[in-house]
């Protein structure tokens, strides 16, 4: 059943490389707040995927939710920003897409994988199921797959530097802490 998280797997890798694409082009004020609607996201994807409904409380709330991220981004044009340029906007809407990049994303990544987690499929290995699993195990699962993918898409973007300058050239001490941060879940 490993075969199924490569879906989750490589979305969640896609949301990782957004986060890049994000923080580079808005600030983290607007991404804390526009990256909150994951939960949307999540909601939608729910309702799609899993068939759940959404009760009225439920809805309101992430109407209110949605109009709340709205107004937090939203500034009014000031006249000294109206003369800024216009590849400052262009920046500013690359950042923002990025990020509703991450909630489609980390909804989609979070409602597909409870769907395999909750399938109940025979494993064909030994003839288990899937209960006799657990979710750590499946965590692991999903970051070994997850790393196969990325390694497997750096072979092929990166290869000539990788084999000129190694797989650890400019892998700084805050890059460092990036990924154990990541790994340690934060």
């Amino acid at each position: 059943h490993t075969k199924l998280l490569v879906i989750p797997a490589s979305v969640y890798n896609l949301q990782q490389t957004l986060e890049f694409v994000a923080l580079s082009n808005i600030d983290a004020a607007q991404f804390s707040v526009v990256v909150q609607s994951k939960m949307l996201m999540t909601a939608l994807f729910s309702r799609l995927l899993l068939k759940k409904r959404i009760r009225k409380a439920q809805g309101i709330s992430l109407l209110l939710l949605t109009v709340g991220v709205v107004l937090c981004n939203y500034r009014p044009p000031d006249v000294a920003t109206a003369a800024a340029s216009t590849s400052d906007s262009a920046r500013q809407i690359r950042g923002l897409a990025a990020t509703l990049g991450i909630a489609v994303a980390s909804g989609f990544a979070a409602v597909y994988t409870e769907r395999v987690l909750k399938a109940e499929r025979p494993v064909a290995a030994a003839g288990a199921d899937r209960s006799q699993y657990s979710l750590a195990y499946m965590q692991v699962q999903l970051a070994s797959v997850s790393l196969v993918v990325m390694g497997t898409y750096a072979v092929c973007t990166d290869r000539t530097a990788i084999l000129e300058y190694g797989l650890w050239h400019n892998f700084s001490g805050p890059a460092f802490l990036s990924v154990a941060n990541s790994g340690l879940g934060g």
